[in-house]
């Protein structure tokens, strides 16, 4: 009992990744616990959070936690301007930031692509959701491809002709249920050392 208390006190000082974003990543942890106890993840989501604001954390949240890698999933809370207007060199440069950080300390670096949803349910005004999620998407899928990280698609795989979220894998077209997470982690698991 004591050694399993011991692994434990260990584990939370280093987990083999950090899953790292807004409510995506806050309802991944509540819906699939057993995946992060299981497989040596921490997750740090912050529902409402757009990529300045996870950058602000992300040294204490991730670098000061010293695990072997990150995956970071941010940006659709840029795109519903929760934190004033959308500018994708804005997002993707904090994105790239983040992963810099975590590469030049020696953290190996995920980057997920931003999920598909047709709109911004609590911010109908917003327009071309879909376009400009594509566009980052493209954006981080190409500094992935340059810089060494690991781009991880799971917007393709959960997306409809349309570029919305399946339907049958969400409540509210933008977060999956626990079902989509079982999509996210069979496409996550097999390309982790």
């Amino acid at each position: 009992m004591v050694g399993l208390v011991l692994a434990n006190i260990v584990y939370a000082r280093s987990p083999k990744m950090v899953i790292f974003g807004n409510s995506i990543t806050e309802n991944w942890v509540k819906f699939h616990p057993a995946f992060f106890e299981e497989n040596g993840f921490k997750g740090c989501g912050i529902s409402g959070e757009t990529t300045s604001q996870m950058l602000l954390r992300f040294e204490d949240n991730v670098v000061k936690t010293s695990p072997q890698m990150v995956l970071i999933l941010g940006g659709i809370n840029d795109i519903a301007e929760n934190d004033g207007p959308y500018t994708e060199d804005k997002t993707f440069s904090n994105i790239s930031e983040m992963a810099r950080i975590a590469a030049d300390a020696g953290i190996e670096v995920y980057l997920g692509s931003v999920l598909p949803t047709s709109n911004i349910y609590w911010r109908k005004s917003i327009e071309n959701v879909p376009d400009k999620i594509d566009s980052l998407n493209d954006r981080i899928r190409g500094m992935a491809a340059e810089k060494g990280y690991t781009y991880v698609d799971f917007n393709s795989h959960l997306a409809m002709p349309d570029r919305s979220l399946n339907p049958e894998l969400t409540k509210d077209g933008l977060h999956p249920t626990p079902p989509g997470y079982t999509v996210m982690e069979a496409l996550l698991l097999p390309i982790l050392p």
